[in-house]
């Protein structure tokens, strides 16, 4: 027990109790599918934020790759706080929106 992780001999020969059991891997479960899906809309998050990078480029005539680190890094810190909702399809929505409302 003096690292951070479990086998499941650790739960058979220190517990009965199976709701502790479960409960840990429904957890693991629930992380694993969130990360899973997060990773699958990675490209979609990148193009978003370079098609924010471009309109801003476009607008205010700054440096495109001052923009593009603020940019990335605001939007990094936005949609890690949604990663539990954020889903392919939805993130493809709000890029292709995105794209149309920008005119790009």
């Amino acid at each position: 027990y003096g690292n951070n992780y479990l086998c499941i001999d650790d739960f058979i020969t220190h517990t009965t109790d199976n709701s502790e059991v479960n409960a840990i891997i429904e957890d693991g479960i629930k992380a694993y599918h969130e990360w899973e899906t997060y990773r699958g809309i990675l490209p979609v998050i990148s193009e978003i934020k370079d098609v924010i990078t471009k309109r801003l480029c476009a607008s205010d005539g700054y440096d495109e790759n001052e923009i593009a680190g603020i940019v990335g890094k605001t939007a990094d810190m936005l949609l890690c706080g949604l990663k539990e909702n954020l889903n392919d399809g939805n993130m493809q929505k709000c890029l292709d929106m995105l794209k149309r409302r920008a005119k790009l």
